[in-house]
């Protein structure tokens, strides 16, 4: 049965002519591999062929070899045995010679069969006749001599006619399974980008701009009607990326909060003074850490550094768009970490500032829910510990503002007389020293918000992983010869990650960590991280000690532990924290929190309980939430929550329709006390492409990371560019499971740090003859832009033939000869050798005239007659030409 099926999957691709052609040698075929299974059952039948599979390990090599019985052994193909386990071994049939080496290059190997003698590591042997057959293909050797002379074992299993390979030395391909396999293991330490070309358009002066609209009219308890907007525009703007947010409310015609900024962000190089990030306008400084937070104004920012790494030693700052009425779920492997709404910071930006990283790779993963049901998700990677500066390489952080006032300044701030208008500096430098050694450099400059003086601040230390150690010193010193200290250790020991730090502070004042009334200042934090299969766990614990100014002997100190527990696995996710803190006066609290999100069918279950422990014990507040999720577009959610320290109850209902153009929403809010709500909502992107004269108006949002437009053409002249006179391809279904509409389809789902591949489904073809002429490319989400690209097809065709050598007075078929088929300028468009039963199959052939020859190399070397050859035509696709018979004759 065996070699039925493998004779299947060589016609599965055929037409039905060629598969009715063939059907009685199938059968044919079928009969004598059952035979042949049969009689080996019993008996091995000398010089009967038989086809194994042929396997190492779980591995299999070949799925038809054809070996030879005799005399109780078996004759193997010693080139087909070569090629599959990668011996550097050259075997010429007609010649009957084989050279070469294997394993190492000093073991080498000479076979002449004109002479019956073998060569190996220089030990010189004789041949008997009954040890080999020299054939058109192959020349097989005898079981035992192969094991003689390699460091293999050949293992014979009648029952499902497998010959094993097992080695008694790493053979070539088991050190290239193990290369590839440290190889993937790399992978997992290092950024996984897309392996096609990267496309990139052109920055322009002035596009298009995408934007997203959000609209929510309301009616309150109050009898307060309002409608309140948030629109976010992206497009090219002087050849760098121009971003604006605005919010307010149409009712009063105002607007209430806005943000602009113009530049550029690419995870290699903006061109821009060799930056990965530029930005000027509405930007955020660097956070340099126990110095200064990030602060955001009107100013400029500039950046070399890698966009996937951690933005401080051990944490980093994730911060993006979200607009009105969306909310945003931040998972840190796996583990629910936090979550905020666009109300949090009503600016149309979300932000998780100090997001706790483990040693190794961190994978962080952002769900974004929209008002009307939409659903969106990012995923991203961070390392720590496994990346340092290569040597003699600088990276650079620098910004400045003024801190909380926008380019479009609506708040009235007087810059003047408040410090928040005041400019805030600060910048990061980094160098390597060496491949385990990087030094780092901060610098702040900032006014203290209480006596509005400037504090200068720096920050030197260094970088350096050792044996698996991964540390953190720097230096801290201000203006006024304050000193601190700060030490960081990360490290696995087995399965569990270790978190060491303390810092140390002798009189500094930083916006982290103010002191009114304590000049020494004394932290310390050990944070241990592991998993059990989905069960994760983690631990910190805290100390800080402070030390009166008036009064040296006059010491304080206060402690927290905090524990998280999680389980995370297809039907659920749930998480428990605990936070224990005694503080300075000895008051102690200890509380909780558990959350658990369960999907049965097409709903999502969300429940969380606050509880306190200590001082009494007592749940604070509970919510629940269901939620349920039609194929077509539906959503229908209900919420509850309590809160018992104001005896309060909330409800909410809210129902959605999400179209492909725009998405609608209704929502109701209330309490126990009849104070309530109504919203109709709606949600929709606007995106015009220039090159395509198309006018997007979509449920989803657009002008985040931009998008690709993907057309799928028939390239009837072959040059790979879509002209007017082509016809574009529908239906043609990508790697993202969706299909061209009118030969076109959108993808929206890009990231803006990570290339995402870009394929055909082959699965999923419906035209079986078409195919494209590349394998695939990768995009870049752009803000602002929605990128073109032509997808290029061609019709192909189908030969088929057999392959015959006249032999022995009659014309047998023969494995082996390599035909060709050549097009009108001479090149080898497809060439096949045909197997052992003669025949040779070549698909995925271009439209077009072509010659059908056998190699002339093969002729001349193998002194054969010369063969006319056939002319081919393939006019339409699905074209079938044969079976065209080559016959071969020797030369006398």
């Amino acid at each position: 049965m065996r070699c039925f099926w493998a004779e299947v999957i060589n016609y599965k691709q055929r037409s039905l002519f060629a598969l009715f052609s063939r059907f009685l040698v199938l059968i044919t075929l079928w009969l004598i591999c059952f035979t042949s299974a049969q009689a080996i059952a019993n008996e091995l039948i000398d010089d009967e062929p038989i086809i194994l599979e042929l396997h190492l390990a779980r591995r299999v090599l070949n799925e038809a070899v054809l070996v030879y019985p005799r005399e109780g052994t078996l004759l193997v193909p010693l080139g087909e045995l070569s090629r599959s386990l990668k011996l550097a071994i050259d075997v010429d049939p007609g010649a009957g010679v084989a050279e070469g080496w294997f394993v190492r290059e000093d073991q080498t190997f000479t076979l002449d069969l004109t002479r019956n003698e073998v060569i190996v590591n220089g030990d010189m042997s004789t041949l008997l006749g009954s040890d080999y057959l020299q054939e058109f293909d192959d020349i097989y050797i005898n079981k035992t001599l192969i094991e003689k002379w390699f460091p293999i074992d050949l293992d014979l299993k009648l029952s499902d006619l497998t010959l094993y390979v097992n080695s008694r030395t790493p053979l070539p391909l088991e050190q290239q399974i193990e290369r590839e396999k440290r190889a993937r293991n790399l992978s997992n330490n290092s950024t996984n980008q897309a392996t096609y070309p990267l496309i990139e358009g052109e920055y322009q002066w002035l596009s298009f701009p995408l934007m997203d609209i959000t609209l929510d009219t309301y009616l309150d308890s109050e009898n307060r009607l309002d409608t309140d907007y948030s629109v976010f525009a992206s497009g090219d703007l002087a050849k760098l990326t121009s971003e604006l947010y605005l919010a307010g409310s149409i009712s009063e015609g105002s607007i209430t909060s806005s943000r602009w900024s113009l530049g550029r962000r690419h995870p290699e190089d903006t061109g821009i003074l060799g930056t990965t990030e530029f930005q000027i306008g509405d930007v955020f400084t660097p956070s340099i850490e126990h110095l200064s937070s990030s602060s955001e104004g009107r100013g400029v920012y500039l950046a070399n550094t890698d966009l996937s790494s951690a933005t401080e030693f051990d944490r980093t700052t994730l911060r993006g768009p979200l607009t009105t009425g969306w909310e945003v779920e931040l998972y840190v492997n796996n583990q629910l970490i936090s979550m905020q709404t666009a109300n949090d910071r009503n600016d149309g930006l979300y932000e998780f500032s100090d997001v706790n990283l483990l040693f190794g790779r961190n994978e962080i993963k952002l769900v974004f829910y929209g008002p009307e049901g939409q659903q969106q998700e990012q995923v991203d990677v961070i390392y720590i510990g496994s990346e340092q500066l290569s040597p003699g390489k600088w990276s650079y952080q620098v910004g400045m503002n003024q801190a909380d006032v926008p380019v479009i300044d609506l708040t009235n701030v007087d810059q003047y007389s408040d410090p928040n208008g005041q400019v805030h500096f600060s910048t990061r430098l980094e160098y390597g020293v060496s491949q385990n050694l990087t030094m780092n450099l901060g610098y702040v400059s900032l006014y203290d918000q209480d006596d509005r003086l400037r504090q200068n601040m720096f920050s030197i230390g260094a970088t350096g992983g050792f044996w698996g150690l991964y540390n953190q010193v720097n230096w801290l010193i201000d203006n006024d010869q304050n000193n601190g200290l700060d030490w960081q250790l990360q490290t696995r020991l087995l399965s569990t990650n270790i978190n060491l730090k303390h810092l140390e502070f002798w009189g500094l004042d930083t916006q982290d960590l103010p002191r009114d009334v304590y000049e020494y200042a004394r932290q310390s934090e050990v944070r241990l991280d592991d998993s059990f299969g989905p069960l994760g766990l983690s631990l910190t614990v805290g100390r800080e000690e402070l030390e009166q100014k008036t009064d040296s002997d006059y010491a304080k100190d206060q402690y927290s532990v905090e524990q998280r527990t999680s389980l995370s696995t297809s039907y659920f996710q749930t998480s428990n924290t605990l936070n224990y803190d005694l503080y300075y006066s000895r008051e102690s609290q200890f509380s909780g929190d558990v959350a658990l999100t369960k999907r049965l069918f097409d709903w999502t279950f969300r429940t969380s309980v606050d509880y306190d422990l200590e001082p009494e014990s007592n749940i604070t507040s509970y919510s629940v939430d269901a939620s349920w999720r039609s194929p077509n577009g539906y959503s229908v959610g209900i919420d509850t929550s309590y809160d018992t320290e104001n005896e309060s109850t909330d409800y909410g209902f809210r129902v959605s329709k999400r179209y492909k153009n725009i998405d609608f929403g209704i929502e109701a809010n209330g309490d126990d006390e009849g104070d309530y709500d109504v919203h109709l909502s709606m949600g929709f992107s606007v995106g015009y492409v220039d090159k395509t004269n198309h006018l997007y108006v979509r449920s989803d949002t657009l002008a985040t990371t931009g998008g690709v437009e993907v057309r799928a053409f028939n390239d009837s002249n072959g040059n790979g560019i879509f002209d007017s006179s082509e016809q574009l391809l529908s239906d043609i279904a990508f790697n993202n499971g969706k299909a061209t509409e009118s030969g076109v389809l959108l993808m929206t789902d890009l990231s803006t740090t990570e290339s995402k591949n870009i394929y055909i489904d082959d699965q999923k073809m419906q035209d079986p003859y078409l195919y494209p002429t590349i394998e695939g490319l990768s995009a870049l989400g752009r803000p602002g832009i929605i990128q073109t690209f032509d997808y290029p097809f061609i019709a192909t065709g189908e030969v088929d033939g057999d392959a015959y050598l006249f032999k022995n007075g009659e014309f047998q078929p023969i494995a082996g000869a390599k035909i060709q088929l050549v097009d009108q300028k001479g090149r080898v468009i497809s060439e096949r050798t045909s197997e052992y039963d003669g025949f040779f199959f070549m698909d995925k052939v271009p439209l077009g005239d072509y010659r059908l020859r056998v190699d002339p190399e093969q002729v001349q070397r193998l002194n054969l007659k010369p063969i006319p050859e056939h002319q081919i035509t393939l006019q339409n696709s699905g074209d079938f030409v044969g079976p065209i018979r080559i016959e071969l004759v020797v030369s006398n």
